[in-house]
């Protein structure tokens, strides 16, 4: 009956609902002049109901909203129901991954967030970022960034919420495992704002020393009331009062294996757990999981094109910033006490930029020299871009790519901060051929998107990714490795970088390139703290101190 109505509809001419979404997006995928036309004549994108959009409109929309990046959406996500004509309430719960930035806007209308949330109130304002992580599938750093904005948060108060959330993040699986013994209902069959009461509460009982027991369990029950959970207050309690008592007799950990222990004593998903005690043995496996939970030393390097270590080290130091010089990267500080970096006169002058070791690592094998062509791939924030031009002495030429305009906006202004002018920006897809940039690049780095694995310590909900989802990386992973390898030209170097620590987004994606690519080799290179690398490292947190990280050099015959 169906391929009799599609029938139908071409000897009469006409199109049905699905056909004006399904070959507009036709159209748009097959005639770039077409999506260009589109793109130049809307240049400011409003999409009310977004909760109730479908995977058609979704692609028109983003087709649409690329190039200049002004797309703002409207919607609630308990209004989605339309489900059954294929909406998607994906679309609005990852919004912000599909369209991160400044550049976009998210409205979601949720008046009982405004309502509650006051001046002052750090611990609300964390219980409102632990939901929209929970309901939407934020990711924990813009929704404190967002929340801290819209509450007006005095500093205290937002570093307090900051702590509580990651807290949270980092240790949920040890949370709802004490919850799951002191409480009459497993966590995983509370209600979710319930659930995320008892892991503040519990959070800061075991684990915030400066917080009074009795004023965790009160504010937290205090809490739930604002809340509108009332009935559940006693319950709360309850527990909270149960874990206080039990602080030094805890519930033990699994003992069954290994496996099961630290999964839960790291808060980390099983199967990563097993993923990791494959790759470098228990002991190293728990290393990796307890610097997952510990806080991360920030590097800042040095700008050369601006001052000097020791001037820059003395400028942070009158403005109370400790720090220590990195023990194996010139003119890089491990610093502490910095409060917002942003601020300090030393930052905002350019005097200094930051990047973890492991990242900074990448732009030195890289190797460019003054005067070089290199193309940054996935270039944004623009860190490698900035390292590199340092190293070029700001002499030569460096295009940095992405596919967002705004964060080519960021890759700009850090750009004009540092005094760097040899960094051109544009906005391109590392799977997509520039004809004209073929064989043009003296180096080309790619540090591809990855399941970022290896920077948990930054990012704690990125291991509660869908495993399902890091499979199809790899392939991902290949075809920008395989497209812009034609930009180097013969003799020059290609990086290929990625910010995990999973060999078959590391090694095997090199495997599968060179073996179509016989003009490409690997070639060794040497790295300040690391040694002689043949051809290809991995970075591990446990041994390096730095973020987990891989960094391949190869080399185009000539």
């Amino acid at each position: 009956m169906f391929r009799e109505y599609q029938r139908s509809l071409k000897e009469y001419n006409a199109l049905d609902f699905d056909d004006l979404l399904g070959k507009t997006l036709e159209l748009f995928q097959s005639c770039p002049e077409v999506l260009q036309k589109y793109r130049s004549k809307f240049r400011y994108i409003l999409v009310d109901e977004y909760q109730d959009t479908n995977v058609m409109q979704y692609h028109i929309v983003e087709l649409l909203a690329r190039e200049h990046g002004n797309i703002c959406v409207v919607g609630d996500d308990d209004q989605s129901i339309y489900g059954w004509r294929g909406a998607d309430i994906r679309n609005i719960l990852d919004f912000e991954k599909d369209f991160p930035g400044e550049a976009y806007a998210l409205t979601v209308l949720n008046t009982k967030f405004q309502s509650f949330v006051k001046p002052g109130m750090g611990a609300d304002a964390a219980l409102e970022a632990l939901l929209q992580m929970e309901r939407r599938g934020a990711w924990s750093d813009g929704s404190l960034k967002r929340i801290a904005a819209q509450s007006g948060l005095e500093a205290r108060d937002t570093a307090l919420c900051t702590r509580m959330t990651y807290g949270v993040v980092q240790n949920r699986t040890l949370l709802d495992y004490y919850i799951d013994h002191w409480c009459t209902q497993k966590a995983a069959r509370l209600e979710p704002v319930v659930a995320c009461l008892l892991r503040l509460g519990i959070y800061q009982i075991l684990f915030m020393d400066k917080v009074p027991d009795r004023a965790a369990v009160h504010e937290t029950v205090e809490l739930t009331k604002r809340r509108g959970k009332t009935r559940a207050a006693g319950m709360i309690n309850a527990v909270l009062r149960k874990c206080a008592s039990s602080k030094n007799t805890l519930p033990p950990l699994p003992q069954n294996s290994f496996i099961s222990k630290a999964a839960v004593q790291y808060s980390h998903p099983r199967w990563l757990v097993e993923r990791l005690t494959a790759l470098v043995g228990e002991q190293e496996a728990a290393a990796f999981l307890r610097l997952d939970n510990e806080p991360v030393p920030t590097v800042i390097q040095a700008n050369p094109l601006k001052t000097t270590p020791a001037e820059l080290e003395n400028a942070l130091r009158s403005d109370g910033v400790r720090l220590t010089p990195h023990p194996w990267l010139e003119g890089c500080f491990e610093v502490t006490g910095t409060g917002d970096l942003e601020r300090l006169s030393a930052f905002a002058s350019g005097r200094c930029t930051v990047q973890d070791a492991a990242a900074r690592l990448a732009a030195i094998a890289a190797g460019p020299k003054p005067g070089d062509r290199v193309l940054d791939v996935c270039a944004a924030p623009g860190g490698k871009s900035f390292a590199m031009a340092m190293q070029m002495e700001n002499r030569g030429d460096i295009l940095s790519c992405d596919i967002h305009p705004h964060k080519l906006n960021l890759i700009e202004n850090g750009a004009a901060r540092l005094g760097i002018t040899i960094i051109r920006t544009a906005l391109a897809d590392g799977r997509e051929r520039h004809a004209g940039w073929v064989e043009q690049a003296d180096v080309v780095l790619a540090d591809v998107p990855c399941s970022g694995l290896g920077i948990i310590r930054k990012k704690p909900d990125i291991r509660w990714k869908d495993p399902a989802q890091l499979a199809q990386l790899p392939a991902v992973q290949l075809s920008i490795l395989n497209n812009v390898s034609a930009y180097v030209r013969p003799g020059g170097v290609l990086v290929y970088a990625t910010c995990t620590v999973l060999p078959e987004e590391n090694g095997g994606v090199v495997s599968a390139f060179l073996d179509v690519h016989p003009d490409f080799a690997k070639e060794e290179f040497t790295l300040p703290g690391i040694g002689s690398c043949p051809g290809d490292v991995t970075l591990w947190p446990q041994r390096t101190g730095t973020d987990g990280f891989y960094i391949c050099r190869m080399r185009r015959r000539g």
